[in-house]
């Protein structure tokens, strides 16, 4: 049985002896869908298959973060965000949510923003707080905590990330690419490539016989970005909105 949970542990995609990268699967444009369920506290995939336990905590690294605004599944005009991560089968998924759990995600980013941390460069807790509406139907609203990664960690994930990209240059949603980016950190669409991703692509088509290996060079650059501040990080606005 195939193990559905958020990684937590990057280290383990890459033998330690030989520095071989596990094989990540990725569909450009389809990550797999999973769902953080308010209604009863836990995380499923598709909506459908629990991940999770109800109400239990868990902890996930993303591989890219970003935030929009838009009228999705027809729950009219919200703030969503964007949690893009690896999960234990080495697996590229996502999963969004908005409004309260935003806005105690937005508390925790400013508090990485003033220590001068990416988001990315974090590993979270996810847990959930019970409330009660007007009707006294109970729903949860998610809760967040962070902890620094490691030097190493942070290589890792620039190592994962970027065997993501010599593949498919791009970590993104093919269902909402075409909604602007409000913020975002390591996430690039074909709607919204980066200069790097533009670089890449047009190596892609137009390889040369030599060159310098595009792993070494790339995971270099990126561990560089990791220790810079996160306003420098892929970003197009300084805060989320």
């Amino acid at each position: 049985m195939k193990n559905l949970m958020p990684n937590s542990n990057p280290q383990k995609f890459i033998n330690q002896e030989t520095g071989d990268i596990s094989k990540l699967l990725y569909l450009a444009g389809s990550p797999r869908n999973y769902h953080l369920d308010l209604s009863k506290g836990f995380l499923n995939l598709n909506g459908m298959k629990p991940v999770t336990e109800s109400k239990k905590e868990f902890q996930v690294i993303p591989l890219a973060i970003r935030t929009l605004e838009a009228d999705l599944f027809k729950q009219g005009v919200k703030k969503w965000c964007e949690f893009y991560f690896l999960n234990e089968e080495g697996h590229v998924c996502c999963f969004m949510f908005h409004r309260y759990s935003l806005d105690n995600f937005r508390e925790q980013f400013k508090a990485l923003y003033y220590d001068e941390i990416a988001p990315t460069d974090a590993k979270w807790t996810i847990g959930y707080e019970e409330k009660q509406n007007a009707d006294k139907q109970k729903y949860f609203i998610a809760t967040f905590k962070y902890e620094m990664l490691s030097v190493e960690e942070i290589e890792t994930m620039n190592i994962l990330r970027n065997e993501i990209k010599q593949k498919d240059t791009y970590i993104f949603r093919g269902d909402t690419q075409l909604i602007p980016s409000t913020y975002k950190i390591h996430y690039s669409s074909p709607i919204e490539p980066t200069d790097e991703d533009l670089k890449l692509e047009a190596k892609k088509e137009n390889p040369v016989s030599e060159e310098t290996p595009i792993a070494k060079t790339a995971i270099t650059t990126e561990v560089k970005k990791s220790t810079t501040k996160a306003k420098k990080n892929n970003t197009r606005t300084k805060e989320l909105v």
